[in-house]
C-alpha cells in the first residue's frame, strides 16, 4: 500500500499570517542590513500610511499603565491650533528622506496658528514651524515645533519658544547638563517639561525652552551681542542670531570675532597661541564647560556638531554655551577632547590642562556634587513620570522610557565614579600647528597682538612712555598721539600731574591694566582733541585686575571706538575694571556716553558733566558698592545718569537741563536715589522694566514729567518705586504710571 500524504487546504487566516510574517521578515532585513531599501520602504506611501498604526500597535504593553489615565497631569498645558491646510503646507516642504533627511532653509516654513495658555491669560496669533534638523523631530506623530510670538505681544517676555520631543534630549539628561552649567556659572538655557495640546488633542510631554535672542540675553543679564556656530569651517561661522548687525555686504566685520578665534586656533604657533587665547576666550568658563562634557562622556559639542559661542562684547571674550551635550557611558565609549581642535590645542599646554584638571578634581572628589545632580534628576522624574505614562504620542513604550531613564541615571553615577577613580583618563593632547605659521588679524583686531606685548617691547614702540617698574609705565608733560595706543595686559599706567594728552581724529588709548591719573587742583591732567573739528576716540580701561584711581582729570572732545570686538560707547570707559573718580570734568562728548562703566564697581564724586551729545554717565551690570555722589550735570543731551542691571547709590547730585531723563533706572536695576535735585529735564526720574528704586529727599521740579514708572521692554515687567519725603511738584505732569507698575509711599 502506498504511503499517501494528506493535503489540507490552507485557511485564509493562515495565508494572512504567512504573508504578514514574510513582510515582517523583509522589513526586519532591510531595516537591519539594507539602508537604501529601508529608506525606499519608508518613503512608500502605503508604508507611511500604516507607519503610525505600527507605532501605536507596538505600544500595546502600555495597557498595564491604564490606571494612570485617571490621574491628573502634573505639568502645565499649552494649546496650539494650526489649521489643517497649514499643517499640509508644513508637511509639503519636509525633506523627502524620512530617515536621514535634514532640515535646511527650504524646509523651514512658518505658518499661522493660534497659541494660548490654560489660564486664559494669553491668547494670540503666532507663527509656527517644525523645529530640529534631524528627522526624528518631524517623522512621527509627535513633532518638535518653534513658535514665534508677535512683536507687540510676547508670551511671558519670550518672542521665540521651542517645544521639542524629550527623548531627543534623553529625557532628563539635557536638563541635568543645564543644571550643572548653572552651578558652574555658565550660560544656562532653562527648560521646562510641559504638555502641548495640538488642535484639541494632547500630543504628550514636551521640553519647552526659549530660543536665544536679545530678550533671552537680557533676562540672563548679559550684554546684547552675538551667538556663533563653529561648524561651518574656518571663516564660515554661521551667525545664528537674526538680530546680529552685518556691517558690510560680505559680512566680514560682523564675523571678525569668530574669524580671529579660528585664525588663532589654526595658524598661531604655540607661544603665540598660549599668550593670546586667554585674550579672546573666557578660559575659566571654558574649563567648566569642558568638565561638563567629561562628566557626560560626550563629544557632542565639538566643532562639527553643536558648539554655540556667545561673544561678550564688554570684555571681548567668547564663552561656550552648554547645549545638546547628551550623555554616554565612559566605560564603553571613549571620551576624547581631541574631537575639538580648540580644546586639543588648549589642553596641549600644561598650565591650561592643570587648571582644567583642578576644577574637575574639585568636582568629582566631593561626592555631594553627585548627590546633588542625582537629586535634581530624581525630582524631575518624580514630577513628570505620571505625565509620561499618560503620553500616548511619544515614540517609545513606557517600558522603554523606564529602561532609558534608569540606564541614564546609572551612567551619571558610573561616569562620575570612573573619572574620580581613574583621573588620568585621556591621552596626550597634540598641538597640530607648526611654528612656521603666522596668523593675520584684521578689522578691530588688527592690533590684537599688542595686548600681550612685554613692557620693554611696548616702550620701544611707544616712545612717549617711560618705565616706572617692571609692571608700570608712566606719562608726563604734553604728548600728541596720532595712532592708537594699547597698554598691554599686566602693565599698569600712571599719568602724572599737569600732563596734557592731545589725540588726533578717532585715536584712542586702550589700557588692559589699571590707570592712575594723578592730577591736582592746581595741575589737572588734560585729555583733549588735537584738531578742533575732529573728535578723538576713547580712553578705555578693559579687564584691569585692580582699581583705577582718577583725580582732577579734565577730559573733552572724545567719542567711542570698537577694539578687539569690544564695543566702547563712552569717551571714557571702564569695562570689567573698577574705578574711583574724584574732582574731574567731562564735557563735549560725541558718542552715546560721556562716561561708560560696564561690569565694574565705581565711585564718581565731586565731578562736573556738561555739554554732552547724549548720556553723561551710563552704568551697566554694576553690582555692590557703587556710588554716584555730589556731582553736577548741566546741558546733557540725553540722560544725566542711565542705569541697567545695576545696584548703586545716587546721592546729592544736581541735574539741570537734560534732553531726556535726569535718572533713568532700567532693566532690573535697584538703586537708592537720595537727596538729588533734578530740574528742566524731559523726565526727572524714570523707573522701568522690573527695576525697583528707593527715592527719598529728592526735589523733582520744572520737568515735563517729574516721575515716570512704566514697562518699556516686553521681556521685562513693570517697575516699583518706594517714595519717602520727596518734593515732586511744578512739573507739567508730576507723576505718570502705567498699569504694570506701582508706587509705595513710606511715612
Amino acid at each position: 500500500m502506498k504511503n499517501e500524504v494528506s493535503h489540507k487546504p490552507i485557511s485564509v487566516l493562515g495565508l494572512i499570517f504567512m504573508a504578514g510574517a514574510l513582510l515582517v521578515g523583509v522589513f526586519v532585513y532591510v531595516a537591519m542590513f539594507d539602508y537604501q531599501a529601508k529608506t525606499k520602504l519608508l518613503q512608500n506611501p502605503i508604508i507611511q500610511h500604516f507607519k503610525h498604526t505600527y507605532n501605536s500597535l507596538r505600544k500595546l504593553p502600555d495597557i498595564f499603565f491604564v490606571p494612570y489615565l485617571l490621574v491628573d497631569n502634573n505639568l502645565p498645558v499649552y494649546y496650539l491650533t494650526i489649521p489643517v491646510d497649514n499643517i499640509m503646507r508644513l508637511n509639503s516642504v519636509l525633506p523627502e528622506d524620512p530617515i536621514s533627511g535634514r532640515m535646511n532653509s527650504a524646509n523651514k516654513l512658518f505658518v499661522k496658528a493660534i497659541f494660548k495658555d490654560k489660564s486664559g491669560n494669553y491668547e494670540s496669533e503666532v507663527k509656527v514651524r517644525y523645529r530640529g534638523q534631524n528627522a526624528n523631530h518631524w517623522n512621527s506623530i509627535q513633532k518638535s515645533y518653534r513658535i514665534e510670538f508677535p512683536d507687540d505681544n510676547y508670551w511671558n517676555g519670550q518672542q521665540v519658544v521651542n517645544f521639542i520631543i524629550p527623548y531627543d534630549r534623553q529625557y532628563y539628561i539635557e536638563p541635568v547638563n543645564i543644571y550643572r552649567a548653572k552651578k558652574f556659572g555658565l550660560i544656562d538655557v532653562p527648560m521646562e517639561f510641559v504638555h502641548l495640546n495640538l488642535n484639541g488633542s494632547d500630543r504628550g510631554v514636551y521640553l519647552m525652552f526659549e530660543q536665544w535672542s536679545p530678550e533671552f540675553l537680557a533676562k540672563k543679564q548679559l550684554p546684547e551681542s552675538k551667538i556663533f556656530s563653529l561648524k561651518d569651517g574656518i571663516y564660515g561661522g554661521q551667525i545664528l542670531s537674526d538680530y546680529v548687525n552685518t556691517f558690510d555686504e560680505e559680512g566680514d566685520v560682523a564675523k571678525e570675532e569668530l574669524a580671529t578665534l579660528l585664525e588663532l586656533r589654526d595658524k598661531a604657533d604655540k607661544d603665540t597661541f598660549k599668550v593670546l587665547i586667554s585674550q579672546i576666550v573666557d578660559m575659566e568658563k571654558l574649563y567648566r564647560w569642558n568638565v561638563i562634557n567629561i562628566l557626560a562622556g560626550s563629544n557632542h559639542q565639538n566643532e562639527a556638531q553643536n558648539p554655540l559661542l556667545y561673544w561678550n562684547n564688554v570684555i571681548g571674550k567668547f564663552e561656550i554655551i552648554p547645549w545638546d551635550i547628551g550623555i554616554s557611558d565612559r566605560t564603553s565609549v571613549s571620551y576624547d577632547d581631541s574631537a575639538s581642535l580648540l580644546m586639543s590645542r588648549i589642553l596641549s599646554i600644561p598650565e591650561f590642562r592643570a587648571r582644567r584638571d583642578q576644577i574637575l578634581r574639585e568636582y568629582v572628589e566631593n561626592s555631594e556634587n553627585l548627590d546633588d545632580d542625582l537629586n535634581f534628576y530624581d525630582n524631575l522624574v518624580k514630577q513628570t513620570k505620571t505625565d509620561f505614562f499618560k503620553d500616548n504620542f511619544k515614540l517609545y513604550t513606557n517600558f522603554t522610557y523606564l529602561s532609558s531613564i534608569k540606564k541614564d541615571r546609572q551612567i551619571l553615577i558610573d561616569n562620575f565614579e570612573s573619572v574620580r577613580s581613574a583621573f588620568d583618563f585621556v591621552q596626550n593632547y597634540e598641538d597640530f600647528v607648526s611654528d612656521k605659521n603666522n596668523p593675520e588679524f584684521f578689522g578691530s583686531f588688527s592690533n590684537f597682538k599688542n595686548t600681550v606685548l612685554g613692557i620693554d617691547r611696548f616702550l620701544f614702540e611707544n616712545y612717549q612712555f617711560f618705565k616706572i617698574n617692571q609692571n608700570t609705565v608712566g606719562l608726563s608733560g604734553s604728548q600728541i598721539f596720532y595712532d592708537d595706543v594699547v597698554i598691554p595686559v599686566g602693565i599698569n599706567f600712571v599719568i602724572f600731574p599737569g600732563s596734557q594728552l592731545l589725540l588726533d581724529s578717532k585715536v584712542s588709548i586702550f589700557s588692559f591694566g589699571s590707570v592712575d591719573i594723578l592730577g591736582t587742583s592746581l595741575s589737572p591732567v588734560l585729555i583733549n582733541k588735537l584738531k578742533q573739528d575732529k573728535s578723538w576716540g576713547t580712553f578705555a580701561v578693559i579687564n584691569a585686575g585692580s582699581t583705577s584711581k582718577i583725580k582732577h582729570l579734565n577730559v573733552s572732545g572724545g567719542s567711542g571706538a570698537v577694539f578687539n570686538g569690544i564695543i566702547i560707547t563712552g569717551m571714557v570707559a571702564f569695562h570689567n575694571s573698577d574705578v574711583s573718580i574724584q574732582d574731574s570734568r567731562f564735557s563735549n562728548s560725541t558718542d552715546d556716553d560721556t562716561l561708560n562703566i560696564k561690569m565694574s564697581k565705581s565711585e564718581i564724586t565731586n565731578s562736573i558733566f556738561s555739554d554732552t551729545m547724549s548720556d553723561a554717565i551710563d552704568v551697566d551690570f554694576s553690582e555692590g558698592t557703587s556710588l554716584i555722589n555730589n556731582n553736577t550735570f548741566n546741558n546733557i543731551g540725553g540722560d544725566a545718569i542711565d542705569l541697567s542691571f545695576s545696584k548703586i547709590l545716587i546721592k546729592g547730585n544736581k541735574v539741570k537741563l537734560c534732553g531726556d531723563k535726569g535718572v533713568s533706572v532700567g532693566e532690573a536695576s535697584h538703586p537708592q536715589i537720595i537727596d538729588n535735585d533734578i530740574a528742566q529735564c524731559d523726565i526727572g526720574i524714570a523707573v522701568k522694566d522690573l527695576s525697583k528704586a528707593y527715592i527719598s529727599g529728592s526735589v523733582l521740579s520744572g520737568n515735563n514729567i517729574g516721575l515716570s514708572l512704566y514697562r518699556k521692554k516686553q521681556e521685562f515687567g513693570g517697575s516699583t518705586t518706594v517714595l519717602f519725603n520727596n518734593k515732586i511738584d511744578n512739573n507739567l505732569t508730576n507723576i505718570e504710571i502705567d498699569k504694570f507698575s506701582k508706587i509705595i509711599y513710606e511715612n
